[in-house]
């Protein structure tokens, strides 16, 4: 599943992945339908939502700022996207800490930690440039269908996606860094323990033939 955006007749159709923060996975989400009518927005989602219990905070402190219907949607998208900055800084403490012990700690705990936020920085960056699609879809429709101003809300959203693609870009560059560290690192202690084992069969082998030469009288 992906964020897509899509026009009908009577209405339009948008898909946002949000962050699910109902399970225990370090990167879950959680499709956010919207459709979209000229004065009404409704969104179905399969459970809670982090990003849509911001929206709604929001709406409580100051629900005269929603003017109109693309204002509601950019705060819907915005709280969406901002949901990934937290976790991709969860992940610089975690990869501050891992590339300092990839070096020395041979342990296979460090590699499976490393490739967990691989793979889960990967499925960022995979949820990203469809979204960014979405966002710039949606604000690059006929100006008459809506106002400068949200215009310029929805290029900051589009802002905000390309931020965080690079950090996942850097994030990645240091996450493989640090799996080449740790590689090089294991295969180092692999060789010490190969010479370690050819010296003691080194020294062992005179007493090896020694003990057949004999055993065989």
């Amino acid at each position: 599943l992906r964020s897509k955006y899509e026009r009908y007749p009577t209405h339009d159709f948008m898909v946002a992945l949000a962050l699910d923060h109902s399970t225990a996975e370090a990167l879950d989400t959680v499709p956010v339908c919207i459709f979209l009518r000229p004065r009404l927005v409704v969104t179905v989602r399969p459970g809670p939502v982090r990003a849509m219990d911001t929206v709604k905070r929001r709406l409580e402190e100051d629900v005269r700022a929603i003017v109109n219907l693309d204002r509601l949607l950019h705060l819907i998208l915005d709280a969406t996207i901002d949901e990934y900055m937290p976790l991709l800084d969860s992940y610089e403490d975690e990869l501050d800490r891992l590339e300092s012990s990839a070096h020395t700690n041979t342990s296979p705990q460090v590699m499976e930690d490393l490739v967990r936020i691989r793979r889960n920085l990967l499925n960022i960056r995979r949820i990203l440039a469809p979204f960014q699609e979405v966002v710039r879809r949606y604000s690059d429709r006929d100006h008459g269908e809506m106002a400068p101003e949200c215009r310029l809300l929805f290029r900051d959203v589009q802002d905000h996606i390309l931020v965080l693609q690079d950090v996942v870009s850097i994030r990645l560059e240091i996450c493989n860094g640090a799996i080449q560290a740790h590689t090089n690192a294991t295969s180092e202690r692999l060789n010490e323990v190969m010479k370690y084992l050819a010296v003691v069969s080194t020294l062992g082998l005179p007493m090896t033939v020694i003990s057949g030469v004999f055993g065989m009288n």
